[in-house]
């Protein structure tokens, strides 16, 4: 008898309480795991409802029998949009077990957006399998004051290097939150100029003054000798200095984008990070990309935006 098909056909026909005691859920046979790929959806389904713990092993056991390389796991990304703990806690687990950019992306999503420490305790066990470089901003940025949390970021982050077979500098380099930190270098007038071209119509905040007071704490500002952005904001209005604000905010921007692809060479380090780069532009694209994802991550721990969902 095929227990795993009978186990799925089970789950298929919500009738997995008849299997108690008569299947070996945990002794099945190999399958052409390609015939049995319509069953995901149907196993996912059940994954999202069901609230026993055993019983969501089962299906974890199930679902790894029969995943592929290329398996479309959209289903699963819903048990985590809207599964419970276990349920999500599971999910987890299985995307660590399908090496690829994609599934690295979704949990990387996550890990930036949630508070849960015991969800970003899981993300990290499965990044150790699946990481690359592109977890290390984002598992920084999430360091807190939390000593337990911060050692299991750090131990990942290791794992990650050591898969990657990084070189101990590089490492060095990489596990150190200031070499992702964006910082502003600007006048104090450039600052005000930048912040007027933000929209905040989607973040969840009363206004300019109290998000230009985050960017100021997080990008390590200057704005001696005024004491808040709204003082330096005032200061500069009143000679008419911020004509033309969302065009000058514009160039701004533009300016930082490229002093932030010019602040460091990453050939080296990419190299022995495997990540393939061509001569010229692709890696200095990629820091600035990266250094984005840790400013970003380091945003949403204080922001609330709308429409923010992974």
């Amino acid at each position: 008898m095929n227990d795993l098909k009978t186990y799925l056909e089970a789950v298929r026909e919500n009738r997995v309480d008849e299997l108690e005691g008569k299947i070996g859920l945990h002794m099945y046979d190999e399958v052409d795991r390609e015939e049995y790929q319509h069953y995901i959806p149907l196993l996912c389904k059940y994954i999202q409802s069901e609230k026993d713990y055993v019983s969501l092993n089962d299906a974890y056991e199930a679902l790894s029998r029969i995943l592929l390389p290329d398996t479309n796991l959209e289903p699963l990304k819903d048990v985590v949009r809207g599964g419970g703990k276990q349920a999500r806690d599971w999910a987890f687990r299985i995307f660590g077990t399908i090496d690829n950019t994609e599934n690295e992306h979704f949990l990387l999503e996550v890990l930036s957006r949630t508070e849960d420490k015991e969800e970003i305790f899981t993300i990290c066990v499965a990044l150790t399998k699946i990481g690359s470089i592109r977890c290390f901003p984002i598992l920084l940025a999430r360091l807190s004051s939390n000593r337990y949390l911060d050692e299991v970021i750090y131990d990942t982050l290791k794992e990650v290097a050591e898969k990657l077979k990084m070189l101990p500098e590089a490492c060095e380099e990489l596990m150190n939150p200031s070499f992702w930190k964006t910082t502003w270098s600007g006048s104090g007038k450039e600052f005000v100029e930048f912040m007027s071209g933000i929209p905040i119509e989607n973040i969840n905040l009363y206004d300019m003054d109290q998000l230009a007071e985050i960017y100021i704490e997080e990008m390590e500002v200057d704005i001696f000798p005024h004491k808040s952005f709204k003082d330096l904001r005032i200061f500069y209005s009143k000679g008419g200095i911020l004509e033309d604000k969302i065009e000058a905010s514009l160039e701004k921007l533009h300016k930082l984008i490229e002093q932030l692809q010019s602040m460091i060479a990453m050939d080296e380090v990419l190299e022995e990070t495997g990540v393939s780069v061509s001569k010229g532009t692709l890696s200095e694209d990629l820091l600035a990309e990266l250094r984005s994802t840790y400013f970003t991550t380091r945003l949403r721990r204080r922001i609330k935006f709308e429409d923010d969902d992974y």
